[in-house]
């Protein structure tokens, strides 16, 4: 019971493990996902200036910004895949700290009925003894 007890335990240090691991790549996802958009803005920017050879990079600007929009859009639908991960992994990390939590219950009411046992014994012993003695002699 008590191997039942350590198992669990690391059956939730693992599950814990995951859920970092899920949160760290929707937490890139979204820095990713930010830069993405801090760049069409600094692009948007850089289109509405009155530079004088702005005008020769505005294709190269529209498609650039085009590039960022596809990527942004790709980026949004892996943050929302990551994110329903991450609940899925914080979900497997309750269940296993449910279980985790069933078993040092157990493994308690097991070393608790274990001491009772033990002090029922030394108590019952002694007196069992002393009546079987009465008993054999005369």
């Amino acid at each position: 019971m008590a191997r039942d007890a350590k198992s669990a335990a690391r059956i939730l240090s693992v599950q814990g493990q995951m859920r970092k691991i899920e949160e760290a790549k929707l937490g890139e996802l979204q820095r990713k996902l930010q830069s993405l958009r801090d760049e069409q803005v600094s692009l948007i920017a850089a289109m509405n200036d009155d530079g004088a050879l702005q005008s020769l990079f505005l294709d190269t600007m529209a498609t650039r910004m085009r590039s960022l929009v596809e990527q942004e859009k790709t980026v949004e639908q892996k943050v929302n895949v990551q994110a329903l991960a991450v609940l899925q992994e914080a979900g497997k990390e309750k269940a296993a700290e449910r279980i985790a939590r069933r078993r040092a219950i157990e493994e308690q009411a097991k070393q608790a009925q274990k001491q009772l046992d033990e002090v029922l014994e030394v108590f019952l012993l002694p007196s069992s003894a002393q009546a079987s003695d009465k008993l054999l002699k005369p």
